[in-house]
């Protein structure tokens, strides 16, 4: 018998999610004005949050220059690279405590199920941790560039950082990006997407009881159109990163160019799968509808389509089959396999792309079924689905969609095949390629143009089936570290 829904669905929200925090302190935006905070299990207001707006991120750019003056008691800009680690440990240390409590607030705003939010709550802590060790690791340089001439070189904060953060990911996200951008010596500005903003405030409660230093993390909620072009116009912001989708990326790059901002976009592209005849199906098929179902499809890298050898195809399919028929979509806090879509808007989207693929005349192979509860609840519920076979337009328009939990899976015939279907998924960020020819899989990853390729695994560690992976710094790259960097440099005249 399934378990029965948490009353928690009811239990007040820990904190005011309508205040804004700006210089350690909690307040009203300017005009009071508020925002619906929807719980996409059961399209029931939860609250209000704050709808915050240029005077706001006005404010938070004071607060964060203040915490950047050196000649400032306590301040972020005073702390040793030690300090600063130990600070970062604090964090993560909270945020190992409160894992319970983040997945809970994950579920009611995100719909992400209790499993998952635990997941990326510790994913969180396990990037903080990471970022912590890495402080005081930064390279510099001396040369002697002539007789009696030194150049030296090293790495210093850009300053104040900005954060317009996903529908989807904001925990491994904010270990990722506010990690490297405190560890650094930055501070930073968040601006939630104006769904899913409890973790994040929760978050910014967790550094202040870590001790992070007044205005070095500001968060201000609101519209990307009101608060995020506030953030990217503003003068006093050295960097903006933005994760969402190709709409909000191309607008962010066009405020940014009049701007002459600096921006790192994370933007949504497909992550297809290759599939080959010496796969690993075992380990394969787990880790393929896990990539469907993760964040009921929503992350910021898409694997909608699975590319297989075929003569493999029929065999592959009738796995994946069976495995799709087992998933469960309900309510968050009933942690089944998935939860609900971000939104009715969302939601709308993906059946219409399940609808416009059967009247492409692709089959249907197979689909999850969404809880008997669930169905009287009001939630963005979308059946995962799985299909078969393909046509081009059909493939790029869901490579380009919000897509949500379907797969389409498409036969080749060989790697050049393979590699045209690959680059037929756009915008491409990576492929995950399945085969056990060390040749095969040198040349593909040679050959195809994402810039994330993976080898039977999956490219998302969010997604991966393996006990005991471990969440990678890596998972934006290294650069990150540098990313939130300027290099200096000093010549000496030792004569002089």
């Amino acid at each position: 018998m399934a378990p029965t829904l948490p009353t928690s669905l009811r239990a007040p929200l820990p904190f005011d999610p309508a205040l804004v925090c700006i210089a350690g302190q909690w307040r009203r935006p300017q005009g009071l004005h508020t925002l619906p905070l929807i719980d996409p299990s059961t399209g029931v207001e939860l609250g209000r949050i704050a709808r915050a707006g240029a005077p706001e991120i006005d404010a938070a750019v004071q607060a964060a220059r203040c915490a950047l003056r050196a000649d400032e008691p306590g301040s972020w800009a005073q702390a040793s690279p030690h300090e600063r680690s130990l600070c970062l440990q604090r964090i993560a240390a909270l945020v190992r405590e409160r894992v319970d409590e983040l997945a809970h607030l994950e579920a009611l705003d995100a719909g992400l199920p209790v499993s998952r939010g635990r997941a990326d709550a510790t994913a969180l802590a396990r990037r903080l941790e990471g970022w912590a060790a890495q402080i005081g690791q930064t390279s510099g340089s001396a040369q002697a560039v002539m007789p009696g001439q030194t150049l030296l070189s090293w790495r210093e904060p850009l300053g104040i950082v900005g954060l317009m953060l996903p529908t989807q990911g904001n925990l491994p996200l904010l270990g990722d990006c506010v990690g490297a951008a405190l560890a650094a010596g930055n501070a930073c500005i968040v601006k939630p997407a104006e769904t899913v903003v409890l973790s994040v405030l929760a978050f910014a409660h967790i550094c202040h009881e870590a001790g992070v230093p007044a205005g070095t993390l500001n968060v201000v909620p609101g519209l990307s159109q009101e608060a995020g072009a506030a953030l990217v116009e503003h003068p006093g912001v050295a960097h903006v990163t933005v994760a969402g989708s190709a709409q909000t990326a191309a607008a962010v790059r066009a405020l940014a160019s009049r701007h002459g901002k600096d921006l790192t976009v994370l933007q949504v592209g497909s992550l297809p799968h290759l599939v080959f005849e010496d796969a690993d199906l075992d380990r394969a098929v787990p880790e393929l509808v896990a990539a469907a179902v993760h964040r009921s499809g929503q992350s910021l890298a898409r694997p909608t389509c699975i590319l297989v050898r075929r003569g493999t195809q029929a065999e592959l399919l009738d796995r994946m089959a069976q495995r799709y028929r087992q998933l469960r979509v309900g309510p968050a806090l009933a942690d089944r396999d998935l939860g609900p879509m971000a939104s009715p808007h969302r939601r709308d989207q993906v059946e219409s792309q399940i609808a416009f693929a059967g009247e492409s005349g692709l089959r249907l192979v197979a689909q999850g079924e969404i809880d008997t509860e669930a169905a009287g609840l009001g939630g963005y519920w979308v059946r995962p689905t799985l299909l078969t076979p393909w046509t081009a337009a059909w493939t790029r328009r869901i490579a380009v969609d919000p897509a949500g939990p379907v797969q389409v899976v498409i036969p080749f015939d060989d790697e050049d095949e393979a590699i045209a279907l690959v680059h037929a998924c756009e915008p491409l960020r990576g492929a995950s390629i399945w085969t056990r020819d060390g040749a095969r899989q040198w040349r593909l990853a040679h050959g195809l143009r994402g810039e994330r390729i993976s080898i039977n695994g999956s490219d998302d560690p969010g997604t991966s089936t393996a006990a005991g992976q471990a969440p990678s710094l890596a998972t934006w790259g290294m650069d990150l570290r540098e990313r939130y960097t300027r290099i200096k440099s000093m010549r000496i005249q030792h004569d002089a």
